[in-house]
């Protein structure tokens, strides 16, 4: 079935839904109702016309009101992190920091320095956070771990079994045969 083309209410255009923003207004049917070149113009227009001091004001008020949000955001993440230690691992704020100090601000297993941020205050992609690694039959909390570390006991399922399997594999791997030195590595 072909896409119903909508028209653009200041240019007149007829367009594809695509060329539309997204509207939460009611009567809009979920788009706004000027195409997204026709907007772009108003607000530049509009901003043009509004003298500096206007838009330094408003621009002041903006950031204001993302810095109330953003402390607002700061003590909701600190208290929705303290509510999940306590009901998921059954830890407090400080015996995180506690367990920290005595893993010297290392992964248990790599040994790689970890991020002083309690657990789920990280940074998208942040390498050093660090991950409470427990025991997912018993709930018992058994250290801090690095990203990969955690990532790696949840691949291996936990198990020592195939944890030694796969120290076994790196040891004496089943193909002994050698790369030819001439061909590159890719």
């Amino acid at each position: 079935m072909p896409e119903i083309p909508k028209r653009c209410s200041r240019c007149k255009q007829h367009k594809t839904k695509t060329e539309f923003s997204p509207s939460k207004s009611p009567g809009h049917h979920g788009l706004f109702p000027w195409c997204k070149p026709c907007k772009a113009q108003y607000y530049k227009e509009r901003n043009a016309k509004r003298p500096t001091t206007e838009r330094k004001r408003r621009a002041q008020v903006n950031r204001e009101r993302m810095m109330a949000n953003a402390l607002l955001r700061e003590r909701y993440l600190t208290y929705q992190m303290t509510y999940s230690l306590k009901r998921r691992y059954g830890l407090t704020s400080q015996d995180v920091v506690a367990l920290l100090t005595k893993q010297e601000h290392q992964c248990a297993i790599c040994r790689r320095p970890l991020e002083k941020l309690p657990p789920g205050k990280k940074k998208p992609r942040q390498k050093n956070t660090l991950h409470i690694d427990h025991d997912h039959e018993t709930g018992h909390v058994r250290g801090l771990l690095c990203p990969s570390c955690n990532s790696g006991l949840g691949f291996f399922k936990d198990s020592e079994e195939l944890l030694r399997k796969a120290i076994d594999y790196l040891a004496d791997p089943p193909n002994e045969a050698q790369p030819d030195s001439s061909v590159p590595c890719q």
